[in-house]
């Protein structure tokens, strides 16, 4: 009888039009482009900046929640609410608060630094980026700034 064939042109063609709507909706926060390419050495040269700026996220979310025992949620939800309800202040002593103050600093300079190599390499290579590779740098910023 019919012997039909599948289209795989029909199957291109929605994998085309997918892509060109997830890359046209990428502004909204929900929506993420993350293209398919290898990136180039100017490419590579910004995701490795990008991973300097992923260890500093990293070591500033590790400050601000330091590493609890691991315990049941029940347990934490009990702490929770015991210190909701007690409003108990914590009381660290002056030698702690210089820590933490060093340790600001620390990160302050660290983000600074950062910064201004991320400012000097950007203007070097920000002509030999292609469009796709800009978003890739900036699907990256976006996964690394969803850790804040």
């Amino acid at each position: 009888m019919y012997k039909e064939k599948p289209k795989p042109q029909r199957f291109r063609r929605l994998a085309t039009i997918k892509e060109v709507m997830i890359k046209r909706l990428s502004f909204l926060p929900y929506i993420d482009y993350i293209p398919n390419i290898n990136p180039t050495k100017p490419a590579l040269t910004m995701l490795n900046e990008l991973t300097k700026y992923e260890k500093i996220v990293d070591d500033h979310v590790e400050f601000d929640h330091p590493k609890e025992e691991t315990t049941s949620s029940e347990s934490k939800r009990k702490r929770w609410l015991k210190n909701l309800i007690r409003r108990e202040k914590k009381d660290d002593s002056i030698e702690e608060k210089i820590y933490d103050i060093n340790e600001i600093r620390k990160l302050t300079s660290r983000y600074e630094k950062w910064g201004l190599a991320w400012d000097e390499k950007a203007s070097l290579v920000e002509r030999d980026l292609s469009i796709d590779e800009i978003y890739l740098i900036k699907s990256e910023i976006k996964r690394i700034s969803k850790k804040l």
